[in-house]
């Protein structure tokens, strides 16, 4: 077993935070410069695409139930899939690193600092209240 506060658990942590709730939901468009085929769909050159990030780190092929958080999905396996590529931070040479580095060293501050547990009900049980998501675009 992997302790709680260990670089890698805190990497699965990272990993599930992007995957669970994509920071941007809808990636930039991108335009292709050249024709292209992706599983049986051809695009002309100059289509614009719109990856749904969302859509991706939520399909339940990959992920089993896709809307609890677990990191232990990225311990042993999905361990080919990087949800912080998905834009949260930009992409490729011009993602920012600054971002990820300060996402990772804030988990583990927090996690080096608190006690963390979920909320208990009269009897004792674990009481998880379910997120609460508001939706927007920022331009």
């Amino acid at each position: 077993m992997i302790a709680h506060h260990s670089p890698p658990y805190i990497d699965t942590i990272l990993s599930e935070v992007f995957r669970w709730a994509p920071p941007v939901p809808l990636a930039l468009m991108h335009r292709s410069l050249e024709p292209d085929v992706y599983k049986s769909c051809y695009f002309l050159a100059g289509t614009t695409i719109i990856p749904n990030v969302h859509g991706i780190c939520h399909d339940e092929n990959r992920f089993p139930e896709p809307s609890k958080f677990r990191p232990e999905l990225f311990l042993n396996e999905n361990t080919d899939f990087d949800p912080m590529a998905m834009g949260g931070f930009g992409y490729g040479r011009r993602i920012c690193y600054l971002a990820l580095n300060s996402s990772w060293l804030t988990i583990a501050q927090i996690l080096a600092a608190f006690i963390i547990f979920p909320k208990r009900d009269e009897n004792g049980k674990e009481k998880l209240a379910p997120p609460e998501w508001n939706s927007g675009l920022v331009m």
